[in-house]
């Protein structure tokens, strides 16, 4: 992989208003060899207006009916040239560096499955963007890799690209668990490349977060994603019931404590009267 096309995927739903720093921190990158494609998923709002000032040969615009955000995303990659693609929410930024360091580890080692980077908080929220460093195994259980990780094309569509079942988000996480492996290497640029948005309003990844719906996304991840779970852990009864025998074990150890402190109590008590008399 030398000098490869890098394809950017810029979804957009709407929320216009941030759109303009995104793409332009795209068109900022010192690495020259990309292409940017802006997806618009059936907005309301005029996006092409906003966006039209930027587009030339290297940048394009789609518009499409809405899908939501995983069918976005798919779109946008569909009419990608890229070796290697980056999907930025409309709302997101990145550094100017984050794309061409993710692609000399790419070129200098070729068995990289995926690039990300730390990342900062920006907009109503600052400050650094906490998330626990990569393991296949802690993967299973948490998202620790943003959404606009870097990753290869080829192998992006060799897993069934973006689920579109899930329209209230995790559908990064959803991919992450196809598209990597115990033996997968990730590598982490251990500097503040990427920047999402925190505000009072609903970016695109964030409009169906509510807690309800964010239950139902666990259970279609873990459904989707059940052979591979079932490979790591029990199967739910047997750990149900695994959970009932430590809850039973907690409560009578938390009886003895309580017993033990309260005769320890007694005894002091009664040797501070001794010593009073």
């Amino acid at each position: 992989m030398k000098n490869p096309l890098v394809s950017i995927i810029i979804p957009c739903f709407n929320v216009t208003e941030f759109i303009e720093e995104s793409v332009q921190s795209a068109l900022n990158q010192d690495y020259s060899n990309i292409e940017i494609i802006i997806v618009d998923d059936g907005s309301t709002e005029d996006v092409h207006s906003v966006v039209k000032q930027f587009l030339t040969e290297s940048v394009s615009f789609f518009k499409k009916e809405n899908g939501g955000l995983a069918s976005a995303r798919n779109f946008g990659i569909d009419k990608s040239n890229g070796e290697l693609i980056l999907p930025l929410d409309s709302d997101d930024k990145i550094h100017e560096t984050y794309v061409s360091k993710a692609v000399n580890i790419f070129t200098q080692r070729s068995e990289v499955s995926l690039v990300y980077s730390k990342a900062a908080l920006f907009g109503a929220e600052k400050g650094e963007w906490k998330m626990g460093d990569y393991s296949f195994k802690h993967l299973l259980l948490d998202n620790m890799i943003f959404c606009s990780a870097i990753f290869k094309k080829e192998k992006f569509l060799n897993v069934g690209k973006y689920n579109e079942k899930f329209r209230f988000g995790r559908e990064d996480w959803d991919l992450w668990l196809r598209y990597l492996d115990e033996e997968s290497i990730v590598i982490k640029i251990p500097e503040e490349l990427f920047f999402y948005r925190k505000h009072s309003g609903n970016s695109m990844s964030d409009q169906f977060s509510n807690a309800l719906e964010n239950n139902v996304n666990l259970f279609d991840l873990f459904y989707f994603n059940r052979k591979l779970y079932a490979r790591h852990f029990d199967n739910p009864i047997t750990q149900l019931h695994r959970n009932k025998e430590l809850e039973i074990k907690y409560q009578k150890l938390q009886l003895k404590y309580l017993s033990l402190k309260k005769s320890f109590y007694e005894r002091l008590k009664e040797k501070i009267k001794s010593f009073i008399k």
